[in-house]
């Protein structure tokens, strides 16, 4: 570790350290403690900002997160919970804090990389859980599945409304998050970037990246989700378009991996009956949804899915925690207005990636990995509300922090270059302002 920061300004390694602290052991901390370490560590690196007379920047993409957790704030006016959506509000702006302090610490392309790398094996550690937890539930051996279940329930029936799913389900991984499902978008989210990693690291760390890309594709094939299958596909097909090359080794491993999975992972993805009752819940939910958003189509009911699930038990007898589909959740939480602003986020997100893209070089492979990424969630929220607890909501920013501190650093690679990064015929601007 002290290797891996000596290199950097003084006034900067500790605030580095601890987000390199936090990008591995996040995926392996509660939901409770994770959002924590964000939170520190940008306390530190706003400290030492403040110390060198730094300022913090803020990106186009990151001030329409903010609008929206604003409005997220401001519906508590409208809330059948107001306290709720304030606390769920300052949540995702408490996360938020790790999309800032990643984007300004990353100011050299390998503090970019290593931050990558770190966040890649913390998720493999996950997997490797989620590994066991498997093994486990084959041979009939004792391994905590969630891991840390027990600790959850208790400290979650402490906290007001219902902020986090707490149904656990044994038979399937949940490795350290409170169910497979989560489990799955957090892993879908970061997978990716550890063929992002493999590729453009060297030695030992591009081994090890390897490595994490098995443990990846394993541990999501473990979940047995057919949302997070589908979102894979989705998710390497994207991948695809980065050339010849990578489609054609994408397509020998789908062959290998299809060749090798077992039996149950295809009669899973045949399971789509009227007896499948999870698919049964899914349409009951999303008929009462489909009625909530009638009547409430403006603005929604507040934010917080304890709104929607206070609502699907006492008018509808359904007892769920959310809306099952991210889509429907937000439009039921936030109204026509909020999905038009979380819609915008959306889209600033696939600008900066097309920007990153056309610099060409690793920068296109790493817009490319965030395409990807994107996708992938967009794929597993059609049937999951991938937003639901504080550790995916972490992956998502760990990612907006990804997009911008690499668009910030390739528009200064090109800008080095003498090559512009604008389209022709419009004037040329400062490199602040085109970030």
């Amino acid at each position: 570790m002290k290797t891996i920061i000596s290199g950097f300004p003084r006034e900067d390694r500790l605030s580095f350290l601890a987000m390199l602290i936090t990008l591995i052991l996040s995926p392996f901390l509660s939901e409770y403690i994770a959002p924590v370490l964000t939170i520190v560590t940008f306390l530190i690196f706003k400290l030492q900002c403040k110390r060198s007379g730094r300022s913090i920047k803020f990106g186009m993409t990151g001030k329409m997160m903010f609008v929206y957790m604003g409005y997220m704030i401001l519906s508590a006016m409208w809330s059948d919970n107001p306290i709720m959506s304030v606390l769920i509000g300052l949540l995702w702006m408490g996360i938020f804090l790790g999309t800032l302090t990643i984007s300004n610490l990353a100011t050299t392309e390998n503090r970019l990389d290593t931050m990558i790398y770190f966040a890649v094996i913390g998720g493999a550690f996950a997997g490797a859980i989620a590994l066991l937890q498997t093994l486990g539930l084959y041979a009939g051996l004792e391994f905590p599945n969630p891991f840390w279940g027990e600790l959850d329930a208790k400290v979650f029936s402490l906290l007001p409304g219902n902020l986090v799913d707490t149904n656990f389900v044994l038979e399937k991984p949940a490795s350290t998050f409170t169910n497979s499902l989560i489990f799955g978008t957090f892993m879908l989210v970061l997978f990716p970037f550890s063929i992002y990693s493999t590729v453009s690291q060297k030695g030992g760390r591009r081994a090890v990246s390897g490595v994490c890309v098995i443990i990846y594709f394993v541990s999501i094939a473990a979940t047995y989700s057919r949302g997070a299958y589908l979102a894979i596909i989705v998710a390497l097909f994207v991948l695809m378009f980065l050339g010849r090359n990578y489609a054609l080794n994408i397509a020998i491993t789908f062959a290998a991996v299809l060749a090798v999975l077992p039996a149950s992972v295809f009669r899973r993805l045949s399971e789509v009956s009227v007896v499948d009752i999870a698919v049964g819940e899914r349409f009951k939910i999303w008929g009462a949804c489909f009625d909530i958003i009638g009547n409430n189509f403006l603005l929604g009911i507040g934010a917080g899915s304890d709104n929607l699930h206070q609502r699907l038990v006492h008018d509808y007898a359904i007892n769920w925690p959310h809306a099952h589909n991210l889509y429907f959740e937000l439009l039921v939480e936030g109204g026509f207005v909020g999905l038009l602003l979380i819609g915008a986020v959306l889209a600033f997100i696939v600008k900066d990636c097309v920007k990153i893209i056309s610099c060409g070089g690793k920068w296109k492979l790493l817009g490319m990995c965030t395409l990807s990424a994107v996708a992938g969630l967009l794929v597993m929220s059609l049937t999951e509300f991938t937003f639901q607890t504080p550790k995916e909501l972490q992956a998502v920013m760990v990612v907006m922090g990804f997009l911008e501190a690499a668009l910030r650093l390739s528009a200064r690679a090109a800008q080095q270059r003498g090559k512009r990064t604008l389209p022709a015929g419009r004037p040329a601007v400062r490199l602040a302002e085109t970030v």
